[in-house]
């Protein structure tokens, strides 16, 4: 049995929205910030302007207080509302001793210049300290400080990055509010989907990172050796040529078609506005078929690689 025809069932039409497990609406196509540093407040201004409602940084991008220089820019010139865009940032691992949880998610607010998240993720399930020592807070602590920020109304929503089933398993068994999201690298050259399947049951929402594949910027992770090029696939370019879309368009649809917020990131202004309105086009099942059937597996952002290399120096 084919598995993307048992679960998710293909919809008529691409949702552009998403509702999580707390309520909250979500834009199933945001901008991703992640090595972006040169110029990315003007990328920001641009791509609101351009139309996208959802952005993506992180406390280790060290970005966030040029992201809040465009906020600060959009909202003065009237050109959004806060409560217009969903703005999400993301716990890193050197912060996670016992009480630093709400410190640093208020360290993220001022820079972005803003009084809530939209959403609060754990960046990686790992606690390291700057020198590499272990961090000896468990993860079941973290998460209560977590909710606690909810339940000062720092944050709207929780969730987490790059967390595998048996770690979802574990938080599900204890979380008095559950994970509204789990961000994973996944693209048709990495299509996990018994991950995929698992938060779908579990009424966790899928974001994906990395979702054209090879990036030659993947850092202490990445891929060792010379990676395979997504958008060169002859099957995705096949479909991208039937629809008369890009290989890139191709893949960000397959991602929202199986029911999952994509997150591509540019450094081009005029790419913005492509990557935003792949929900103006489907992939049939065929063309989903076609797609289920890539057997090539290949993770550029692997956690096996971990030595940790990622230093953060940003305050």
């Amino acid at each position: 049995e084919i598995q993307y025809l048992k679960y998710p069932k293909m919809d008529s039409a691409l949702n552009t929205h998403f509702t999580m497990n707390n309520g909250q609406k979500i834009p199933a196509v945001g901008y991703g910030t992640f090595l972006n540093l040169d110029g990315i407040t003007d990328l920001v201004v641009e791509a609101v302007k351009a139309g996208y409602r959802h952005i993506d940084t992180a406390a280790l991008y060290g970005n966030e207080a040029q992201i809040g220089d465009a906020l600060e820019k959009l909202f003065k010139e009237g050109v959004v509302k806060r409560e217009d865009l969903f703005i999400t940032t993301k716990l890193w691992n050197h912060h996670k001793q016992e009480g630093m949880v709400e410190q640093r998610l208020k360290d993220s607010l001022k820079n972005l210049k803003i009084d809530y998240l939209d959403m609060y993720l754990i960046h990686w399930p790992i606690g390291e300290a700057a020198d590499g020592k272990v961090i000896q807070t468990p993860l079941h602590k973290t998460w209560a400080e977590l909710e606690a920020c909810v339940d000062k109304g720092l944050t709207k929503g929780i969730g987490v990055c790059n967390f595998v089933v048996q770690l979802l398993l574990d938080l599900l068994s204890y979380a008095r509010i559950p994970p509204a999201i789990n961000q994973v690298e996944m693209n048709p050259y990495l299509q996990c989907s018994d991950l995929l399947m698992f938060c779908k049951r579990h009424n966790i929402l899928i974001e994906e990172f990395a979702p054209l594949g090879a990036s030659a910027n993947a850092g202490p992770l990445g891929f060792k050796g010379e990676p395979k090029s997504l958008l060169q696939d002859a099957t995705i370019k096949a479909i991208a040529d039937k629809h008369k879309r890009t290989p890139a368009e191709v893949c960000l649809n397959w991602a929202v078609s199986r029911g999952c917020v994509v997150l591509p990131k540019t450094a081009t202004v005029a790419r913005l506005k492509p990557n935003l309105e792949i929900t103006k086009f489907k992939l049939d099942e065929e063309d989903m078929k076609k797609i289920s059937e890539i057997t090539i597996e290949q993770r550029m952002y692997d956690p096996r690689n971990w030595n940790g290399d990622f230093k953060f120096d940003h305050t």
